[in-house]
Order: C-alpha cells, then structure tokens, then sequence
C-alpha cells in the first residue's frame, strides 16, 4: 500500500483479520453474517486445515485480543489458479453467525452499474506501509 494510513477504530467494520495457527495470513471482507471474502491464495495450499484458520472482527488492529475470534468450517474456490492468480478469489464460512454492531457489518456492495469510470474507491488492508 502507498501511502495508506492508519484506519480510525470501526471506520471499515468489514474489515477482517485471517489468521493460520496464529499468524496474521490475509485480510478479507464481512458479506454476510455467514461469510466472508478473501483472496485464494491466502488459503489454498493441498498442505492446509481449514479447522486452522481463525477470523477476527471488530478491530483494526492485528493481534487484537479483545477482538471477536471465529473458527473456519467451510472454504469455497472458484477455480484458482497460482498462475497468474487466475480466479483469486474465495469464500469462507465461519463457524457461527455474526452479531453485526458499530464495529462489525457487511461490506457495502454496489450496483456495478454506479461506478464510473473516474470515481474514488477506497482498499482495505493489512500491509507494508510505504511511502513510495
């Protein structure tokens, strides 16, 4: 990320943290009170149990402990491919529903209709800060 900043606490509360077998692995997005979105390469790998990853919400923060912390029982692909990270995208269902409050909510979604060509979009995330 160039240039990002430090999230304000619940200014994205669809932001989540994925964490395998506690470590930070990939960020994602609340859909539903049953799932999230994330990347596929975050989690495909014939070497990996799902029943490892562990989603936090409500918090900006990596390694929150008074974050909310799920269980992963299901992952759903869409034909990834690691080259060219073709299709790169993934479902996760959490192992019990959300409870959506001021720190956790689904993501706003849009018509794809309403987005031109010049409009701001804002990403989300947990990366490398760097300032070029």
């Amino acid at each position: 990320i160039i240039n990002g900043d430090i999230a304000k606490n619940h200014a994205w509360p669809w932001q989540i943290q994925m964490y395998l077998s506690g470590d930070f692995q990939c960020g994602g997005s609340i859909l539903n009170e049953r799932w999230i979105l994330t990347a596929a390469h975050c989690i495909w790998s014939e070497f990996l149990d799902i029943f490892e990853f562990k989603v936090t919400v409500g918090t900006n923060l990596l390694n929150d402990k008074g974050a909310k912390e799920l269980s992963v029982v299901m992952v759903q692909g869409f034909n990834y491919s690691k080259t060219g990270f073709v299709n790169d995208i993934a479902l996760l269902k959490l192992s019990e529903p959300l409870t959506f409050n001021k720190s956790v909510q689904p993501i706003c979604l849009l018509n794809p209709t309403f987005a031109g060509v010049f409009d701001v979009c804002v990403a989300t995330g947990h990366g490398v800060y760097e300032t070029s």
